[in-house]
């Protein structure tokens, strides 16, 4: 296995001064198959202090010293460095009262979410992987560590992230695991609105379809008067498609209010309500209503409403037209042109409306001197 260089830099000083470290976690998962990580995490048998006096050199980030976390910046490269731990009761579903330090990463590994994000590595001792998360990687399932019910009590937000990475990742859900999702999914009430939405967003952009209706009574919890679509999403939709895929069967309204409640970003809002309601558009069968749809809509939301609705003519025809005439912008035309005419205040505008109704239904063309004979007129 091949750590980055940061990671094996800091697991060998560790271990030069007596401790043991391991990279743990997503990491160690991902590059048993294959992916590339996006960072690695070590967990060690040194305390916060000792982190902190041995990378004494570095920049060293306290990001969670309560519960024993550290970030050391190496190379350019943070690495979150923790103490190995045991978590206390969890009172509120997400955190625990209390952490306790202990002597040995397994310990540590048992009280992670997933088997196959429990397991350590490093050089020295190759693979640490009591819980037999390799072979569930090997045979893509998703198992909970020890009894599953216990692990989603502890924090309800791995009920999103166990039908994320059976998203992301292509796995399946392991029996019981599954069975306590059903069981325990409504102490999702309990996780904030913020981590909510981004788990829904890795959620959509892996193979999430099989999920929405068999794990559907999630999103109907969190969603009330939520339904699943009737047809499959299209493949090649970005992230603001799916995501207005996802509320497609709902008004304009009540998806804008599910992303209020989420506290989604106000350009994910407008972008889904812009697709949702060109949606609802009539049917498009020609050149003239292509361009029109194109102007209430722009190219990006028309595509992407197209695509949603399936309909290969729709794409075509916004295809072929989307280098026409369907704005102000691209009109021939500017509002110093129409003030030199007369036109003054509101009259520009009203002026470059009627213009663009006339060149996209074929009164006139798109050049200076015939948009000027034609308001002259």
């Amino acid at each position: 296995m091949i750590l980055s260089q940061a990671a094996t830099e800091i697991i060998k000083r560790l271990e030069e001064a007596s401790f043991e470290a391991f990279a743990v976690g997503g990491a160690v998962r991902d590059v048993i198959m294959g992916r590339v990580p996006n960072d690695f995490d070590v967990a060690t048998s040194a305390r916060t202090d000792e982190i902190k006096a041995l990378f004494s050199n570095l920049l060293v980030i306290p990001t969670g010293e309560k519960h024993g976390t550290v970030t050391v910046l190496r190379s350019g490269e943070p690495i979150e460095v923790t103490t190995f731990r045991v978590d206390g009761l969890y009172n509120d579903s997400r955190h625990p009262e209390k952490v306790v330090f202990v002597g040995d990463v397994e310990t540590d590994l048992a009280r992670r979410d997933f088997t196959m994000n429990a397991i350590a590595y490093n050089d020295r001792c190759g693979f640490v992987d009591p819980f037999g998360g390799i072979d569930d990687i090997k045979a893509k399932t998703i198992r909970s560590v020890g009894d599953a019910e216990v692990r989603f009590r502890e924090d309800a937000l791995r009920i999103m992230r166990c039908i994320r990475f059976a998203s992301v990742l292509g796995f399946r859900i392991e029996k019981e695991t599954d069975d306590a999702l059903k069981s325990c999914h409504e102490l999702l009430l309990d996780i904030s609105k913020e981590r909510i939405f981004s788990e829904l967003k890795l959620f959509l952009s892996g193979d999430f379809q099989r999920y929405l209706k068999s794990h559907g009574y999630i999103f109907e919890l969190l969603f009330p008067g939520w339904n699943a679509p009737d047809e499959a999403c299209p493949d090649g939709c970005d992230a603001l498609t799916r995501m207005a895929y996802f509320f497609s069967k709902a008004d304009v309204e009540a998806a804008d209010g599910y992303l209020r409640s989420l506290k989604a970003d106000n350009a994910t809002r407008r972008g889904v309500a812009m697709i949702l309601r060109a949606m609802k558009h009539p049917r498009i069968t020609s050149k003239r209503e292509a361009l029109y749809f194109l102007s209430e809509y722009g190219y990006d939301t028309a595509f992407r409403a197209a695509l949603l609705r399936a309909d290969e003519e729709e794409a075509m025809l916004i295809e072929e037209h989307r280098g026409e005439c369907y704005s102000y912008d691209r009109l021939a035309i500017g509002g110093k042109d129409i003030m030199a005419l007369g036109y003054s205040g509101i009259e520009v505008r009203e002026a470059k409306k009627r213009l663009l109704h006339a060149v996209i239904d074929g009164e006139v063309e798109n050049n200076l001197a015939s948009l000027l004979e034609f308001l002259a007129r």
